[in-house]
């Protein structure tokens, strides 16, 4: 016999449906302030550090935003003009 005969299985019903998309919507929105925070705190921490540490590791003040987004540093066009 393969698999578990339909019979047996709990039908999933209109009712059931609802539970699910709230959990993952609570889970998506949960995730995303967990993500807002740490880069809030990343953009916070890199504004603290002085104009010789940024410069240390590779980043002037305007790009501290986009770094703590993990965004790359140009515009992808210039990045492929210059690759």
């Amino acid at each position: 016999m393969r698999g578990t005969p339909r019979a047996i299985l709990p039908r999933r019903t209109p009712r059931d449906a609802f539970p699910r998309r709230l959990g993952r919507a609570v889970r998506r929105s949960w995730l995303a302030y967990i993500d807002w925070r740490l880069r809030r705190m990343a953009i916070g921490r890199l504004s603290r550090m002085s104009d010789r540490q940024l410069k240390d590791i590779g980043l002037s003040r305007s790009q501290i935003d986009r770094a703590a987004r993990g965004e790359p540093d140009q515009h992808p066009l210039l990045q492929a003009r210059i690759s």
